[in-house]
Parts: C-alpha cells; sequence; structure tokens
C-alpha cells in the first residue's frame, strides 16, 4: 500500500465528510471506501474509533495523518536496518533453501571430476554428464608422473587403458564399475566424438592449470597438436548439442 494512497484518503474523506455535515461515522466509511482496493479490512475493523466521542472531523483527521506519518517512517526506518538481521537466526539460511530448490545432483564423477546433470538430487538410476573433462582439468596425473593427464573417461572407456585404485592395483577402465561403489553409479558411456569444448579448454588455459597443480602437459600428457586447432567458436558450438 502507498503512504500517498492514505493521506489522500484522508482528505477526500473529511472534505466529503465536511460537505456533508456528517460525523465520525461516515468519515471512516469514506475513508475505507477510499482504500478498499488497497486494504483488507472493513468499517467493522474501525470500531474502536467509531465509538469514541468525536465530533470534530478536522481535528480527527489531523490525528490520523500525524499517527500514520509516525507508522511510516518507523516503518521505513525498520527496513533501512533489514541488513542488521542476524542469518544465524533462521532455521536455514535463505541460501541453502534456495540451493534445494533450485538446484540438482551434485555428484561428481569420479575420474575427471564433472557433475551429474540430473536435475534431481538423490535421483534414481546411474549418474551422468554429456560432457566428461580431461583428467587434466581437475589435476589427475599419470601413475607415478608429474605428467598432467589429457584423456576424457569417454575414450578411457572404450580403450585398453587400466586405472590405478589403491595400493597399485589395477583395473581396466572398461570394467571401472567394479572399481567400488563410487564408481558403479556412473554411467560413462564409450564416445570419440570431438567433445571440442574442454579440449579448447586445455589448451586456452595450459599455463594456468600447470601453474595451479604445479604439474605438466608434457610425456603421456602432451597436449595433441589436433586440440590446438580448435576455435573458441567451434568449443561454444559444441555445448549446443
Amino acid at each position: 500500500m502507498k503512504q500517498s494512497s492514505v493521506f489522500t484518503a484522508i482528505q477526500k474523506a473529511t472534505q466529503e465528510t465536511e460537505w456533508n455535515r456528517g460525523g465520525v461515522d461516515e468519515w471512516l466509511e469514506r475513508f475505507t471506501l477510499e482504500l478498499q482496493s488497497e486494504m483488507k479490512f472493513t468499517l467493522k475493523d474501525l470500531v474502536g474509533a467509531q465509538s469514541q466521542e468525536i465530533t470534530d472531523t478536522d481535528f480527527f483527521s489531523e490525528v490520523m495523518n500525524k499517527t500514520l506519518q509516525s507508522v511510516f517512517e518507523d516503518m521505513t526506518s525498520s527496513f533501512d536496518h533489514i541488513s542488521l538481521v542476524r542469518m544465524d537466526m533462521f532455521r536455514q539460511r535463505p541460501e541453502e533453501i534456495l540451493m534445494k530448490q533450485l538446484c540438482g545432483c551434485w555428484v561428481q564423477c569420479p575420474f575427471c571430476k564433472a557433475i551429474c546433470t540430473n536435475t534431481m538430487e538423490g535421483h534414481d538410476g546411474d549418474h551422468s554428464v554429456p560432457f566428461h573433462r580431461p583428467h587434466g582439468v581437475n589435476g589427475e596425473s599419470w601413475y607415478k608422473t608429474n605428467n598432467l593427464s589429457v584423456d576424457i573417461c569417454n575414450y578411457l572407456v572404450a580403450s585398453d587403458a587400466s586405472i590405478v585404485i589403491s595400493n597399485g592395483r589395477s583395473i581396466p577402465y572398461k570394467r571401472y564399475r567394479e572399481a567400488g561403489p563410487k564408481y558403479a553409479c556412473w554411467s560413462i558411456t564409450p564416445d570419440y566424438s570431438e567433445q571440442a569444448y574442454w579440449k579448447w579448454f586445455v589448451c586456452r588455459f595450459q599455463k594456468d592449470l600447470e601453474r595451479y597443480y604445479d604439474r605438466m602437459f608434457q610425456g603421456r600428457g602432451e597436449i595433441p597438436r589436433a586440440w590446438r586447432s580448435i576455435s573458441k567458436k567451434n568449443a561454444i558450438e559444441c555445448l549446443h548439442y
């Protein structure tokens, strides 16, 4: 409700009541009629004012003006200090509520750390993503080397390569589900499509990744020459499919 609407209603109610030589009852009735589209109360809600023995409508409207002005000032002041509300007083923080409402599954691929794209948390079936990443994006390197890996999950599960799990034990990527629970719940299908975006990303941010992880794209992790011919335009276009 606008402050100006209330004061306009007071002014109109006063003028019309004086014109008709009416009393406070008429003033209150006209006041509520003026605000009926903006307020959810009726004349019955003002029975306290009706019971007062007031005959001077000018005096009454002046009191209403001053009282409501004070109310609006208090409300404005409280909104100005809304930033002082302690967030820890909420049972759940607002951002936590939003995350639960707007975000889906947050489980990461055990190899490249890509986040499952299912829109429901705790969904049925396997986790999956349309685009897996080169493992070096997540800092993964070849076993017992500082060579960041350029391999992509979809390629690996179609290859004869093996993953080293723990204590030097290895298992073929083709049988990755046998590596344990966190692997078994993922669906990673063989795919030799270009997957241009992440290849472009590795080339564009190679130095940043090497500096961040203190490892290098070299040796078995050398970036294929063909990747460097992928343009930013091609990389973005592949995300549309």
